[in-house]
Parts: C-alpha cells; structure tokens; sequence
C-alpha cells in the first residue's frame, strides 16, 4: 500500500465554521458620502452570509432605515435578524449586541459624520472587524472619499494596538469596461492606503437597487446571476481577512 491510502484526508472547516469558531466576524460598510453603494452592500453581504448558513445580524446604523424598510418589503420569511441601532453609543454597546451571532454587518449612515465614526470605532476594536468602503469607479467619486474618510479611518486606527483591516470596494463599474488607470492610482494613493482596494466588487447591475426595493437580496432575486457571483466572492474576501491574524503595529 503507497504511503497516505487509505487513510481519510482533512477537510477545512466551512467558512461559517470558521466564523462560529472565531465568536463570530464584524464587517462595517461606511461612507460619509450619500449614495455609494454602502446600504447596497451591507444587505446583500448580509443575506450571503446567511444563505451559507451563518446566524447574521444586520445593524441599521441609518436614521432613514433603509435596511429595515427593505427588509419590511419582504414578501418571503426573513433569513437573518436586522435591527435598527443608529445611535452613537453603538461602539460601546456593539459586543452585547452581536452576541451569538457568526456574523455581524453594519450599514453606516452617510452624511452624519458622529455616527460614522461611531461605526467605524465599533469595527476596528473587533479582533475580527473589517471595514468596507465603497465607492463609484469615477474620480468625482474617489476624491472626496479620499478627503473624508481617510481621516476617521487613520483616528480609529489610533484607538487599538493593531493595524486596522479595511478595504475600498468598487462600485457600480461598468462591466466589460476596464476601470481607468486614473481611478485605480488615485485609489491607491495616500491617504487611502490604511484601505487599499478590494481585489473584487460589485458592477453597475439594475438588480441592486430591485433588491432593495423587493427586500430581496440578488442571491434571492437570481441565485445563477453574475450579481450573485459578485457578492460572493466580496463575502469569501471579506471574511478570510476578518480571519486572518492580526497584525500589531
């Protein structure tokens, strides 16, 4: 008998496992500029997460509650809890609040810069918190990203002892066209460096916005759409580097 026959091979844990095993992943999406995309991807990481298997908390951080108005419009059983928390306590109060859970997804709420940070402060004192920050595939868009949020991530960096996990997600590029050269050096430009930019993300598609409005999310609307390919791998990036050990400064 050759060497190893017969003998039964190791599977690694599912990712869900390796989550639940962890106590659980944290993932803020943040922005203080209207419109970016953020509600779109904390809703559709969410319903991902959970369509594996996970137990998710979706954190609506937005006075306006996009997510709970989304999530009411559904007409089939809810598969994951959200709950409405924008308040600016919720960096103190975040580790009674996803309790249990093997993943936890915060909306932010935009142009209120308090709660924002209050976000981002919740997620970066997490072992396993990862910050996304979407933005458009336009220089109109990069710019004031770079300009805003740069500062309120390097601050949160400055509050724990290792080096802050976060990534910039491209949104609504179109598909079949290369998003310019321009856009991907001023992305990676400093200040933006502490959120370097995400190897996936997720294109210009008329069934992100149907998602929101149905409650829906893509891998419910089309679970064989190129939609649905997006957000999954967004997700596998995501939660490996939630994962992943972290790095002391």
């Amino acid at each position: 008998m050759s060497p190893g026959k017969g003998l039964k091979r190791s599977r690694r844990p599912s990712l869900v496992a390796r989550c639940r095993e962890a106590g659980g992943i944290v993932i803020g999406c943040v922005q203080t500029k209207g419109g970016a995309g953020d509600s779109t991807l904390a809703y559709n990481l969410a319903h991902e997460y959970a369509q594996l298997g996970a137990s998710v908390l979706l954190i609506d951080g937005d006075i306006q509650q996009t997510l709970v108005d989304a999530a009411n419009a559904r007409t089939v059983a809810p598969i994951l809890t959200v709950m409405p928390y924008p308040h600016e306590s919720l960096w103190q109060d975040l580790p009674r609040l996803r309790g249990g859970y093997d993943v936890t997804v915060i909306d932010g709420p935009g142009h209120h810069v308090a709660m924002t940070m209050a976000v981002i402060t919740a997620v970066a004192l997490d072992k396993h918190g990862v910050l996304l920050v979407p933005v458009g595939a336009s220089i109109a868009d990069v710019r004031p990203t770079r300009r805003d949020m740069a500062p309120l991530l390097a601050r949160a960096e400055g509050l724990v002892p290792w080096k802050l996990r976060a990534r910039t997600v491209l949104m609504r590029f179109d598909t079949g066209e290369t998003v310019t050269t321009t856009v991907r050096e001023a992305l990676a430009e400093p200040p933006v460096v502490a959120a370097p930019l995400a190897a996936e993300g997720l294109a210009r598609r008329t069934i992100y916005p149907r998602s929101l409005e149905t409650g829906l999310a893509v891998c419910e609307l089309d679970s064989r759409s190129a939609a649905k390919a997006e957000v999954a791998a967004v997700a596998r990036e995501v939660a490996e580097l939630a994962l992943s050990d972290v790095v002391l400064k």
